[in-house]
């Protein structure tokens, strides 16, 4: 919700407020991978990602980048697709790394579910790691920026 807040306001033209906001990572979402290979567009736009949130959000021209999302620490999260679970998280009202067996999570639709909460709790370790660095003091309540 603020995110898309300071976007409105930069995009109208409205001075931003004050304070230090700066970039902590950036999450990706798996290129969708079709009879055992990434669909080629998909992966290329994938691999360019970490040059391009070095260039042109943290403003930073200096090369090497790496080659892959996975390989970058600007990267948080690299989250698989998880296609064949969507249409059941959805219609049990549920999201896809808590499906059950009850669900339909049978067979390999389980060993994705496992991998799903593996790769989300992941990602918010990752998206808490980063924060305990920006924020010194926030477990005691004593939020003070580093």
């Amino acid at each position: 919700m603020q995110v898309v807040a300071i976007f409105c306001l930069f995009s109208a033209g409205l001075p931003l407020p004050e304070g230090k906001i700066r970039p902590g990572g950036y999450l990706v979402q798996q290129p969708v991978f079709q009879f055992g290979a990434t669909i080629e567009i998909d992966d290329k736009w994938f691999n360019q990602i970490p040059e391009n949130y070095v260039k042109h959000l943290l403003e930073n021209e200096q090369a090497p980048y790496p080659d892959r999302p996975e390989n970058d620490p600007n990267c948080l999260a690299v989250v698989g697709h998880y296609i064949s679970l969507a249409r059941m998280a959805q219609e049990a009202g549920k999201p896809i790394f808590d499906l059950r067996t009850a669900d339909g999570a049978i067979g390999c639709h389980a060993a994705a579910v496992e991998r799903a909460y593996k790769d989300f709790e992941n990602m918010a370790k990752s998206i808490q790691q980063t924060c305990r660095e920006e924020f010194v003091g926030c477990e005691t309540g004593e939020v003070k920026h580093a």
